[in-house]
């Protein structure tokens, strides 16, 4: 894989992907506009800004109409001041997919969340969110950002990294449920099940899964 897979200081993620034509980047002030692009191509990443994550959910629609303005400035704000909130994959040059991962204490969401209450101390790192272009899906981009995510948070010295991802598809679960992606990818790619709530999402339990970055 070109790009940042290919950073010998990215080590210790899964191993690289392989995918020609895919390169992915840490979301920087100067990838601003690529990420624009890329987040007007939906609805719902247009309106969110993937801030649903960083904010407590009795918070998130408090602005009703002002909120997509209010989420675009949040999530500038953020990349603005350094920091990196996620990943952009490109394809032939096209920013076509985007991964959000961070330090799991900048999610107020995750922070407040019963179901996905820390499993221990460990300062993990978390994946929460995903969006591909509709064009660019099924060509194995999810695979390629997530291990993407786990090289850059080896990097910056996190010692695992977690996930939430959906058990399967059902009836009351399709693509639009799907942003923190499923457990038989990213068990493929070498995380495991570390708790499994009661607690169930639109029929489904809430699973944590985790990398632990000491076996890479």
């Amino acid at each position: 894989m070109q790009g940042e897979q290919n950073n010998p200081s990215l080590a210790g993620g899964p191993g690289p992907a392989g995918w020609a034509g895919i390169e992915i980047h840490p979301v920087t002030l100067d990838r601003w506009d690529d990420l624009v692009v890329l987040f007007s191509t939906s609805p719902v990443t247009g309106s969110c800004w993937c801030m649903s994550p960083r904010t407590r959910s009795k918070d998130f629609s408090r602005f009703g109409s002002e909120s997509r303005r209010r989420n675009q400035e949040s999530m500038h704000g953020l990349v603005t001041s350094g920091t990196v909130p996620g990943l952009l994959a490109y394809v032939d040059g096209r920013p076509a997919a985007w991964i959000s991962i961070g330090p799991r204490e900048e999610f107020a969401r995750l922070q407040h969340s019963p179901a996905l209450r820390p499993v221990d101390d460990l300062p993990v790192w978390s994946i929460v969110c995903f969006y591909t272009e509709p064009a660019y899906r099924g060509q194995g981009i999810t695979s390629a950002l997530i291990q993407a995510a786990v090289q850059h948070a080896a990097a910056q010295g996190a010692p695992a990294v977690e996930a939430y991802p959906i058990a399967a598809w059902g009836d009351s679960v399709g693509p639009g449920d799907a942003y923190t992606g499923t457990v038989n990818t990213f068990r493929r790619l070498g995380f495991e099940e570390v708790r499994v709530s009661s607690s169930r999402s639109r029929g489904q339990p809430r699973i944590i899964m985790r990398y632990d970055l000491a076996q890479g």
